[in-house]
Order: structure tokens, then C-alpha cells, then sequence
């Protein structure tokens, strides 16, 4: 990630998503239709992720940063080579003294709903999607400088 000193910057994350089986405990083979419908046992996928943020620091330290653009490519799992976005959120935290540590995390108190928007390719033209997923998230990020 960087932070260019004007409030904006950009990163580039690589990704591991885990979905969980939708029962727990998994039922016994004998008990499932044929074929298993997609996602009931679970799966898992690697993502491609950049994104663009704008933040402020206040003089004590805390600071709030906004994901205002983020696109993505599924790289494996079964969805891989498709493409995706989401809707802008908000992480706020605090900057360490020295400048070296950031901790974010999702707003206090206020729930925040993710929507990823899945395309089959590169086109991510709004209204074009292959699908759309929601989901109810709380997010912590510890930032480490590497460096100046």
C-alpha cells in the first residue's frame, strides 16, 4: 500500500477467501442429491486485488481510510478467471508515533455490508455482471512500514 502524502494512495493485495460449509456438521455423503450444488461444502479461492483509498490523520493519530475504487481478478477456486468489484468502505484506526504501525478495523458499532459484483471478464461495465454477492463484514488490518 501506498500513501502518497496528499490523502490518496493505492495498494495491491493477494488474497486467500475460505467459505465455509453452509452445515455444521457436514451431513453424510448418503444424504446429498446428486450433483452436490455449488459452494454447500464449502471451497476456497485466491484473488488479485487493487484498490485506490483516500484517508485523513488527525494530529493525535487516528486516522480513517475510504477504499474508493477496488477491482479484482479470482485467480483459482471455482471461480477463477473471473473478474470483480466492490462497494466503497470505510476503516478507521491509528498511526503509531513513529509512523511505523497503522491499525484499521471496520467503524465501530456500524455494520458494514460488502457487495461484490462478479464478471466474466475484463468489461466491467455497470449492469454487465455474471453475479453479485453480499456479505456482513468486520475487517482489522495491521500496516507495517517497509519503507520511506
Amino acid at each position: 500500500m501506498t500513501f502518497n502524502g496528499d490523502g490518496t494512495g493505492s495498494g495491491r493485495i493477494y488474497s486467500v477467501d475460505i467459505t465455509l460449509p453452509i452445515y455444521a456438521p457436514i451431513p453424510t455423503a448418503s444424504s446429498w442429491t446428486s450433483p452436490v450444488s455449488d459452494n454447500v461444502l464449502g471451497r476456497t479461492s485466491t484473488n488479485v486485488v487493487e484498490f485506490q483509498f483516500t484517508y485523513t490523520v488527525s494530529p493525535g493519530g487516528a486516522i480513517s481510510r475510504t477504499i474508493t475504487n477496488l477491482q479484482g481478478e479470482i485467480t483459482s477456486g471455482p471461480s477463477a478467471g473471473k473478474f470483480f468489484t466492490q462497494t466503497p468502505f470505510t476503516l478507521s484506526g491509528f498511526v503509531s508515533k513513529d509512523k511505523g504501525t497503522i491499525l484499521l478495523s471496520s467503524v465501530p458499532g456500524q455494520e458494514e455490508v460488502l457487495t461484490t459484483d462478479i464478471y466474466n471478464n475484463e468489461d466491467l461495465t455497470p449492469g454487465s455482471s455474471y453475479g453479485q454477492q453480499e456479505r456482513k463484514c468486520h475487517r482489522s488490518r495491521v500496516l507495517t512500514l517497509i519503507s520511506k
